[in-house]
Parts: structure tokens; sequence; C-alpha cells
């Protein structure tokens, strides 16, 4: 794989050889173990249940049922992702077509969210949040954008879409929605967000392959379009410009097509508080420099499922039906593994400030 390095990153990533290629390893032990105050929570599976397992860097597995400790005891539908907003977190469940929302302090259950579409090749795959009572979700196999009422927790419109949707996202009053086109290639539409509606698509961008992530600069500034490639076509980064809506920018990424995360929840990327964004690629997690627009490769190996702490650049990542989680801190230090009690499907970092105990 050829890589495109940026010498800021010569340092860390030279840390992260070293410890990769030494005997130490994953068996480093994290010299600021006890200033660390990270909490995640992992989606993972609880027999044909799905569970939040809940993990402090500073006291370790905090429960492996987060979700039944809140609610007497019962437990969700499978979990495909986790989303955060405001004061709630909300939980997707594809095989149901419901979305859970929970209080974000307590994790108590206040409100579901019915009827998104499900079956065979079709189910929940991305949401995103353009103010406190608006947020937009997508479903793979649906040509359709669902407007969500955050307040009485309703589905309040829908939106027709030129192709089947890939990935969605917001800055501000503007929301992004990709779609995958009849020939394969990749649309992403630009509408507003506007409480009194209607809304319409107001400006197209074509790209050779579909949208699989896009995520809002930390700057503002910026909305980053990562493309899943093909076996013809590079996946790519792309920049656009939130003050000219154009594209500024792009990168194509040496590495293996995404074609496998089309119309999938984004579990597999993240950005950080400095707009490096990670995305697991089947050969390594890459990190991809945004308003450099440069390529590293952070952690070889196949991982699917990750976050990034956007306090402190701490990465967690796993395989696919894994129990394991891979550390990496933002110099490239890589920490001793966590093990999780059962397989995991998404991740997500949350503050620990914010979090009571049951």
């Amino acid at each position: 794989m050829k890589l495109r390095m940026n010498p800021a990153l010569f340092l860390a990533l030279g840390a992260l050889l070293v410890a990769g290629c030494s005997k130490q390893g994953p068996d480093v032990v994290d010299p600021n173990a006890v200033q660390r105050r990270q909490t995640a929570l992992f989606a993972i599976n609880a027999g044909t249940d799905g569970e939040l397992a809940r993990y402090s860097e500073e006291g370790g597995l905090v429960s492996a049922a987060d979700y039944a400790d809140n609610n007497g005891g019962e437990r969700s539908a499978p979990i495909d992702a986790i989303y955060e907003h405001g004061d709630s977190l909300y939980l997707h469940h594809r095989s149901t077509g419901e979305i859970s929302l929970l209080n974000l302090r307590t994790r108590k259950k206040m409100a579901s969210i019915a009827g998104f579409p499900t079956g065979p090749g079709i189910g929940l795959s991305g949401m995103a949040f353009s103010n406190q009572s608006q947020a937009w979700v997508i479903c793979q196999g649906v040509p359709t954008l669902y407007l969500v009422d955050a307040f009485f927790h309703t589905i309040a419109g829908t939106i027709t879409l030129p192709g089947n949707p890939t990935s969605v996202a917001t800055d501000s009053n503007l929301i992004f929605v990709g779609t995958q086109m009849a020939d394969g290639s990749g649309q992403v539409g630009l509408l507003r967000s506007n409480p009194a509606g209607p809304y319409a698509i107001e400006k197209t961008y074509t790209f050779p392959t579909p949208v699989v992530y896009m995520t809002r600069g930390r700057d503002g500034l910026t909305m980053y379009l990562l493309t899943a490639g093909s076996a013809s076509v590079k996946p790519a980064l792309y920049a656009i410009d939130i003050t000219s809506l154009n594209v500024s920018g792009n990168i194509d990424i040496d590495a293996p097509p995404l074609a496998q995360y089309i119309g999938m929840q984004p579990t597999f990327a993240a950005i950080s508080r400095n707009d490096f964004i990670y995305v697991g690629f089947p050969s390594a997690v890459l990190q991809i420099d945004g308003p450099r627009l440069t390529v590293a490769e952070w952690l070889p190996g196949n991982y699917p499922i990750l976050d990034i702490d956007p306090g402190t650049d701490l990465l967690y990542a796993a395989a696919q039906g894994s129990t394991t989680v891979k550390r990496l801190t933002y110099d490239g230090l890589q920490l001793d593994d966590l093990s999780i009690p059962s397989t995991i499907n998404a991740i997500k970092f949350v503050s620990s400030t914010t979090l009571s105990t049951p």
C-alpha cells in the first residue's frame, strides 16, 4: 500500500511502529492511565437481544448490562449503532425498524421512534441532526430521507431520493445525503432544514462511487465525504467548503475499496478534534488528515468498528464479531487490549461527567 505521509505524523507513526514490532506491542502499559477519564458505551449482543456495556478508562468495565441496569432488567432489540445528540442517546434497531431514545445521563429509555422499513437488504443505516427538534434518517434499500421530530418522537415527513441512500450528515441547517445511483455511481444532494418546509434538494454533487461516510469538520467550515471506491476506482476523500458549497480538495486513497460499507451504519469511521479521520479499511485503520489531505497507516488489520474520544483522540477499534478492543493514543502508543463480555456491534465515546451510575 502506498501511503502519503504527513511529516508532522512521523514521530507518532514511529512510536506506533516501535510498539507494533517490539515484544511489548499491545502489552504497553499506559503511563497516563490514572489521568484518563474517558468512558465508552459498546453496543453488544446478549443472546438474541441487544445490550450496552460501559467501560471507563479510570475504572475498567463498569457494567456489562448498562441498558438492563437502568431499565428494570429489560434488554433492547439488537443494537446496530449509537448516536448522541444533546442529552440523549439514539439506539438503532435495524431488525425491528425502531430507534430507542435514551436519557444520556441515566441510559433510561424515554421513547421509541417506530415505523422504519425492514426486510432483506433493508434497514436503518444512518442519522444526523440539524437542530434540537429535527433529525434525518436513512434506510438501506429505500430511496427516502426521513424527517424525524426529535421532540415528539415520530416520523414527521419523507423526501424522495434519486437513489438508494448511503450516508447522511449535517452542518447547521445544511443536510447532505448520499445516494447510490442505478449505474453504481454516487451522488450527494444538499437541502436546507426549515421547520416550515418544504424540503427540496437544491444542489447535487456527483462522484465515481457512492459516498459511504460524511462528517462535519470540527472547524465548522468543511464537510468531508469518503467514497467507497471500486475494483477500478480508488476510494477518495473530498472536502466541501461550507461557505461556497464547492468541492475544495480531494485525495485518492491507495487502499482496498469499501464496497461492504455501502448502505451500512457508519460505525467504521470517526473524526478527531483536529480533523483526523480514522477509517477501518479492510487492510488497516487509516488516518486521513482532512485539512492537509494526507494519509497514513495507523493500525494494521481489519477493524471495521471504531470510535475516537473527541477530547483526547484515544482510538478504540474492534474486528467484526470480536470481543477485543484495540486502543491507540493520539501519538500512536498502543495500549493494552480491552476485553468486552460479548461481541461488539458499535462503539460510542460519551462524556464521563454526564453519566450517572444506576
